[in-house]
């Protein structure tokens, strides 16, 4: 059988979300707006449908977890891997309590570094997240050099509702001053998608940038204000 006659092989789901997105984005700055709703509402429904499938791995674990607890409240590998589910779930006082625990089995002695790791983790993310108190100057002073600080999931006085004006939105949940500190989590970089400017019409070639990481370095060592922290 020839090649072109074999049957393609079907796109992994993350593929499909590239292509997807790429097609919405070209549509969007074609400004084919019903289109690119459509492509944009099937990219998201998929990526909802992959992070759910990510999560129920996580659930599904933590259910085993508390049914091997269930037989033996102290078990202490059940207790480790718990609290390590609980802790990528962003639960830190349930994490910590598990530790806690895990510490005081006899098998905790030859793990103690660890595990002793883990409670000091838990209680620096934990406070984080409840007082939004975070401390980055040694990061700073340093010139960003090294590992970037782990940081806990924090929302302050803010909201996602939805406005009857403009749709969903981030909104406030007090009066705040000038300099308090609204949300911390995790960053979410995509690539952009621009048009050639020699030609904006239905023929414009759609320019991806590709290799977003290295762009963003290439800016900032050329940014005046970051190249110092080389």
């Amino acid at each position: 059988m020839r090649e072109e006659d074999q049957l393609q092989q079907p796109l992994t789901p993350e593929e499909l979300m590239q292509e997807l997105r790429f097609k919405a984005t070209e549509l969007l700055l074609r400004e084919e707006w019903q289109e690119s709703v459509q492509v944009y509402t099937q990219f998201i429904n998929l990526c909802r449908d992959q992070i759910s499938d990510r999560l129920r791995d996580l659930t599904e674990a933590l259910k085993d977890c508390d049914q091997a607890l269930k037989i033996e409240s102290t078990h202490f590998k059940s207790l480790v891997c718990k609290g390590k589910i609980l802790l990528s779930l962003n639960r830190y006082s349930m994490a910590l309590d598990c530790f806690k625990t895990a510490i005081l089995d006899p098998q905790a002695s030859g793990n103690l570094e660890t595990l002793n790791g883990y409670v000091q983790k838990c209680k620096k993310l934990e406070f984080q997240s409840r007082t939004g108190a975070f401390d980055l100057s040694d990061w700073i002073l340093s010139r960003f050099r090294g590992k970037s600080p782990e940081l806990a999931e924090y929302t302050g006085p803010v909201q996602i509702k939805r406005s009857e004006l403009s749709g969903r939105g981030l909104f406030a949940t007090k009066n705040i001053d000038a300099g308090t500190l609204l949300l911390v989590t995790k960053a979410i970089a995509t690539e952009r998608g621009i048009l050639s400017s020699e030609d904006s019409g239905e023929n414009a070639q759609l320019v991806m940038w590709k290799n977003f990481v290295d762009k963003v370095v290439d800016s900032a060592t050329k940014c005046e204000r970051t190249r110092q922290f080389d």
